[in-house]
């Protein structure tokens, strides 16, 4: 059993929840619900590297690749990074860089500006609940891998491709897509909207699209959710579900 808070495993996993940096040096994230990590031990186990847990919560059937080790509960309490200690954590490799882009997905989001890592992570669950194989990430996106985010993709992360704007896929490689993005006063409505063989859809924070879109704004198609109007306008998550239920239908 580890107890001191300066073993290197220890200090890694703190690490890992704290800072965005090392979570990319390292290419690792932590993830902390028993339920998932259980759920990643039968679906996913060559991504986990390590669980740690406390004497009360070792999850069950850990196979030999998977480095388990118990830990002192205080030392759980300071790598957490929620309020109410889960007993244990995993150490997670990230996903694997994606296939090369050859315009083989049908449709793609493509996230712009979205600085709330919950609602990376809800993008995300909502995507592979709906069937789109990958998403595209601006630079001022938040970190998919941030603890918020993973939990709020609740497990679903390793389903999908993630792409980084300028670093993995380019606009230029988009060029075969027909581009949409939501406007609550936009002519056309989302149920009117004709299919396409290849879709991208644009989605960004309230307060807009930046400079950085434009050479793909200019030819994008502006779509309307119905809705009330007692309410300006949606959050970009509950967006991304009713946009991906109503395009997958």
């Amino acid at each position: 059993m580890i107890t001191s808070k300066d073993n290197p495993i220890i200090k890694l996993a703190r690490a890992l929840g704290r800072y965005k940096k090392i979570r990319y040096e390292e290419q690792l994230f932590i993830l902390e619900n028993k339920h998932f990590i259980e759920e990643w031990i039968q679906t996913n186990p060559l991504a986990i590297k390590t669980i740690l847990y406390t004497n009360t919560n070792k999850p069950r059937n850990i196979p030999a690749n998977i480095e388990g080790i118990e830990i002192d509960p205080k030392l759980l309490s300071q790598i957490s990074t929620l309020k109410n200690n889960p007993g244990i954590v995993a150490i997670v490799k990230m996903n694997k860089i994606p296939p090369t882009f050859k315009n083989q997905y049908k449709t793609i989001l493509l996230l712009q500006a979205i600085n709330k890592p919950s609602n990376i992570g809800a993008i995300i669950r909502n995507a592979v609940a709906f069937n789109c194989k990958a998403i595209i990430l601006s630079k001022n996106c938040a970190d998919c891998y941030h603890p918020e985010a993973i939990r709020a993709a609740a497990g679903t992360i390793h389903h999908i491709n993630i792409y980084y704007l300028d670093q993995n896929i380019s606009f230029e490689q988009l060029k075969n897509y027909t581009f949409f993005y939501l406007d609550p006063k936009a002519s056309t409505t989302l149920t009117n909207k004709k299919p396409n063989k290849k879709e991208c859809y644009i989605l960004g924070s309230e307060m807009g699209f930046d400079s950085s879109l434009e050479p793909i704004l200019q030819d994008a198609t502006a779509l309307r959710i119905d809705q009330s109007n007692n309410v300006e306008s949606l959050n970009v998550a509950v967006t991304s579900g009713i946009l991906l239920h109503s395009i997958n239908e």
